[in-house]
Parts: C-alpha cells; structure tokens; sequence
C-alpha cells in the first residue's frame, strides 16, 4: 500500500498536525477575546487561563490522533489502488492525505532536532555555568539567607557569581 509500514501511523499525525493549526488558532482567538473582556484580570488569573488554553489544546491534539488512528478514514482505498480512477479535482482533494506521511516524518525529524538541540545546549549551559564561580560578600550571602527565610523557602540557597555568565541565570530549581 505504502512505502511506509508505520503509514496509518503517520497519515493519523499528519492529520492531527494539520487540524492543529486551526484548532490552537481558534484558541489563540478565545484568548485575545478573553483579554479583551477581561482587561483587568490579575496576572495569576490570566497565567491560569493561559494554561488552560494549552492544556485544552494539548488535550484536543491527542484526541484528534487517537480517534484518527483508531478510525481512520477508508476514502482512500479506491485512489491508492487505481489512481487513473479520479481525475482532476477529485485526485486533488485526495492528495493532502497522501502527503500527509511525508508532513509527520518531516515534522518528526525537526521535532527531535529541536530536541537534540536543546539538550545539547543545556549541556553547554550546565558545564559552563559551573566553572569560574566564586562567592560573593557576606552582605550578599546574608541578604540571600534572608530573602529565602521570608519566602518560606526550605532548601538552602546559594548565590555565586560567574567569570564566564554575565546575566543572571537559575540552576537546580527543579
């Protein structure tokens, strides 16, 4: 059927790929509504609802896939098995969803570059971040101390400061 054995696979993720961008759009668009009806929302409210939009989105994208893998549409079988069947417009709708395998391995392959990246450059951020430390002056460590005291903050924490990082930079928080 397919040069892929993973095809169902993949046209199910090509699928969900392609009806997420309208479906985070119309989420997109009931967030800038909410802004708009809602101007004066505290920031904690607002960062609430934020994530709700994402969970909801995250929760419609994996949904849409399931159901796409689970019943997957057989619209296809007569242009896969004769493709001189449909002609003109008819083989033009019907191609999207042959590409849409090409779309989730294009997609899959710039997903994990993405993510090699990232860990390769926390790596870096990591090894550089602990090399060329030195303490910094009593005062500094006894404002820390205090600061973390009044906001309840049980592990101890520790402020150094950097040869190689000019910027302030959190590491081991989670």
């Amino acid at each position: 059927m397919s040069l892929f054995p993973q095809y169902a696979w993949l046209e199910a993720l090509g699928w969900t790929i392609v009806n997420s961008w309208w479906q985070f759009g119309m989420l997109w668009m009931s967030w800038l509504l909410l802004q708009k009806v809602w101007p004066r929302a505290s920031a904690s409210l607002r960062y609430n609802l934020a994530i709700a939009h994402l969970l909801v989105g995250t929760a419609w994208f994996i949904i849409g896939f399931a159901v796409r893998l689970i019943a997957p549409d057989e619209e296809l079988e007569p242009i896969l098995n004769n493709p001189h069947a449909a002609q003109g417009w008819d083989y033009l709708q019907k191609l999207p969803p042959l590409l849409f395998p090409y779309l989730s391995l294009v997609y899959l392959v710039w997903l994990g570059t993405r993510l090699f990246h990232l860990f390769f450059q926390y790596q870096q951020v990591k090894k550089s971040g602990l090399s060329g430390l030195k303490k910094l002056a009593p005062t500094w460590r006894i404002f820390t101390e205090s600061m973390a005291a009044q906001m309840n903050i049980g592990r101890p924490v520790q402020l150094w400061m950097s040869e190689k990082i000019d910027c302030p930079q959190i590491m081991g928080w989670i």
